[in-house]
Parts: structure tokens; sequence; C-alpha cells
């Protein structure tokens, strides 16, 4: 063991009780706060990247909208099944959000995915082809015209959620008024498109829809809301943080999808195929994004549950373990000796004369002799199996596996005599300095007794020391 000289330790001792008592200084730094995810300039680059390669998927897609090709069969169920998830998870993942930030900001964008999950439910229904020959639901166009309230009305929703996100007061939201919300939009949706079909304009000829984007008024108007949609997101959050960056990139997919299947002009065209595979897009960038934020969360709350358990078993004053890890560990130690018929060694040590100490030099000196005690205490273990505490008060104790009675004897001279070398100064004892008293036990632990007798042998063994004078070993025998 490597030991300080007085005039060393004097001035270690001086330099730490200057610290404590300074104002403003405090002995440990505070917690950090759970920060939220910010965007890294790789992250940003990827959605970058992404977003340009949908604009440039429907530049390359353009010419060829049109070509028609043969029907998947599953297609569209497989599909619609992912993307109905897909809305679903992140709807679920945004109303959480809500609720753990007690903000009501982000119902208004649940509502936009719950409405854009359940309206896929009645368009498998009036679509031909899906679950039988015919159509489980509606009548020719009613499958049109449920596509065209999913995409101009999540556009909608998307543009609202947008230019209100400001004025959305703080607030403990419930999950019953956005799936409300939504559910009516979509049964008036499917109301309208299965059972009064026949008062809407004709917009589906057979298997084709829409004669193309200039030539039609209703699909201009869909196309014009994605991109106002898209244009209310960039202009209101201007990509600052991980959800709206990939909100906007979402949105860019929402467009293209819009763009290649009313370009495509049919059902099963290249464009139609296309606008379904960027389609889902919309959902799956924004559940990454959130997802993101969860598993970072999950981290944060994991790494600070840690500090939590940390300090739980540390003394925040001398930084070594505190009377409940002391028992934690003695427990654990004293199963595994008894396995392997070893000896385990507890040596208890107390700062004599230590309340003439506080009343002599303050309880700040006494907070720092305590703590440089436990320094000399925690250069002492070499092995990492031993272990040192502050067991209460100016007592401490050492938990050593695997020492016998003379291995702990010898290692509690050595801290009596290490203390001693400090030569912290202290006028009201008869030694002059801060001396401490030990008491070292030795036990096999077997099943004729307990733990508890082990650290009451200790504990005998230091008033022993104490009686005999202090500045002392004593060894239960």
């Amino acid at each position: 063991m490597q030991v300080q000289s007085p005039a060393r330790a004097n001035r270690a001792f001086a330099a730490r009780l200057s610290l404590a008592e300074a104002p403003g200084k405090p002995g440990a730094a505070p917690l950090h706060p759970i920060v939220k995810r910010t965007v890294s300039r790789a992250e940003r680059l990827t959605a970058y990247a992404l977003g340009i390669a949908l604009v440039l998927v429907a530049v390359a897609a353009t010419p060829f909208m049109s070509k028609p090709l043969p029907p998947l069969p599953g297609f569209l169920l497989i599909y619609s099944t992912g993307l109905f998830m897909l809305d679903m998870m992140v709807a679920l993942l945004l109303l959480s959000k809500a609720r753990i930030e007690d903000n009501r900001g982000h119902l208004l964008l649940a509502v936009a995915y719950l409405y854009a999950g359940f309206i896929i439910i009645p368009h498998l229904a009036t679509f031909p082809g899906v679950f039988t020959a015919g159509m489980l639901a509606g009548v020719s166009g009613s499958a049109t015209w449920l596509w065209v309230f999913w995409h101009g009305g999540f556009a909608a929703l998307i543009a609202a959620y947008a230019l209100l996100s400001g004025k959305v007061t703080a607030g403990a939201p419930g999950y019953l008024a956005p799936l409300a919300t939504a559910l009516l939009l979509v049964v008036a949706a499917g109301y309208v498109s299965i059972w009064h079909v026949g008062s809407l304009p004709t917009i589906l000829h057979g298997t084709q829809y829409f004669t193309g984007l200039a030539g039609n008024a209703m699909a201009v108007a869909v196309f014009l809301l994605n991109i106002a949609a898209l244009i209310a997101v960039l202009a209101t959050f201007r990509l600052r943080n991980a959800e709206e960056l990939w909100l906007t990139v979402g949105m860019v997919g929402a467009c293209v999808d819009v763009w290649l299947t009313l370009g495509g002009g049919g059902r099963f065209t290249f464009g139609w195929y296309c606008g379904r595979v960027c389609g889902v897009s919309t959902a799956i960038v924004l559940f990454t994004s959130l997802l993101n934020d969860v598993l970072l969360t999950y981290g944060s709350v994991a790494a600070a549950n840690d500090v939590l358990d940390r300090l739980t078993l540390t003394d925040p004053l001398t930084s070594l373990g505190n009377r409940r890890l002391f028992d934690e560990i003695l427990d654990k130690e004293w199963r595994r000796c008894r396995r392997e018929n070893a000896p385990l060694t507890v040596i208890m040590l107390d700062v004599d004369a230590f309340k003439a100490y506080n009343d002599t030099y303050g309880h700040q000196a006494g907070d720092v002799c305590l703590q440089t005690i436990a320094g000399q205490l925690q250069s002492s273990v070499a092995r990492p199996a031993d272990m040192a505490v502050r067991y209460g008060g100016e007592e401490f104790a050492l938990i050593l596996p695997n020492t016998d009675s003379a291995g702990g004897e010898h290692l509690a001279q050595m801290i009596r005599v290490g203390v001693r070398d400090l030569a912290i100064p202290h006028a009201a004892s008869a030694n002059r300095i801060i001396t401490v008293s030990v008491g070292v036990a030795t036990l096999v632990p077997s099943e004729s007794f307990g733990m508890s007798e082990l650290v009451r042998l200790a504990d005998i063994a230091l008033y022993r020391a104490k009686a005999a004078g202090r500045d002392t070993v004593a060894v239960a025998g």
C-alpha cells in the first residue's frame, strides 16, 4: 500500500477543506435531465437524399406512368395490410408521445394517421378482386372516391396540423377524442362513397379513372392539396427536429404517390404500382423517426435508472458504498464462501473521538475528514472482490472474501497506520491527530450461524479496540 507523507496529506486535506467551505462549489455535479434527440448531420443528409430520391423516381417514372401492367394477385391486400399496420403504429406512438409530454400538439397529427389507416378498410371492401371477384360493398367508382377522400383528407389533416401547431394549448390529452374524430371522418367518407356515389361526379370509366392531371379538376385538387400540405409543413416547421424532418420526407412521398397514381390514369398501370410503393414512405419514415425517439428515451431512462441504482447504494459524502450495499454484498459473499468452504473477513472501523473533532473544527471539516479517510480506505482495498463502505456516521466497514484472520489483521493494521500517517490535526484527541480503532472478525460460513454473527463479532472486536485505548486493532478470537 502506498502511504502519503504527512506534509502532502495535510496539504491535500487543507485543499479539500477549503473546497468544501467555498460557496457555490458543490461537491458533485447535478444529474443532467434526459434530452430529446436532435438531428445529426448524417441523419439530415439521409433524409435529404431520400426526399430527392423520391422526386427522381417520380421524374423517371413519369414517361411510363400510363403503361398497363398485369394485376398481381394479393398485391393490394398485402400492401394495404402493411400500410394499415404502419399507420396504426405511427398513430399509437404519436398519442403516447402526446400523453407523455402532456401536450395536445400531436393529437391532430395522430388523427391524420388514424384516418389514413382506418379508411383503408372500406377502400379494400369496395376494390374489386381483393376478397371476391367483385366488391364486398359499394358500386363502380366507390373505391376511387374513397381513394380521393383518403389522400385528400390526409393531406388536409396534415396541413391543419402544421397551421394549428402553434395554437394548440398544453394539457393532458386522451386517446378517445382523436380516435373518435378519425372514425367519424372515415364513416362520413365511406357513407358518401358507398351509398351516395351516384351524387358524385363520375371519375371511373371501366378500370380507367381520371384522363390526366391537366384534364380533371378533381385530380388537380387532390394533387395540389398534397403540395399545399407539404408547403405548410416546410413553412411551419423548417426541418427543425427529427420528427418534423421525417414528416416532411413523408409528405414528399405522399405527393409522389398522388402524382404517379393519377398520372397512371388507371388501376394496375406502372404509375399505379409505383405510387403504391412510394406511398409507404409516408408512414414508414415517420414511424422510424418515432421509433428512434422511443429507443433513445428507453436508453436514457435505463441510464438514469442505473445512476439512481448506484446512488441508492452509494454514500453521497464519501462516494463509498453505503449500508445497503454492504448488506447486499455480504449476503452474496457469505453464500459464495459457504459453497466454497472459504473464510470471509469483515473489518469494522471507527474514527476515534470524532464528535469532539466536529465540536472543535465544525461539521464541514468533519465531512472532509471522513472523505479523506474514505480515500485512504479505498486505496487500501487492492483486490476487486474486496469492498469498503461507510457503515454509518463515522464508522466504516470492509468485506474481504477468501481472507483469513491473519490477512484481515494485516490489512487492518495497514489501514490504522495509513490513517495515522495522514496526520490530520485533532487538538481534542490524546494523540493530537485523527486515529481509528479497528475490529476484525473471520468466519467460514456454515449452517450453524448466519452472516449477522460475523458482523456481531467484528463489532465486538471494534469495541474491544476502543476499550484498549483506541488507535489499535482487535481481532475476534
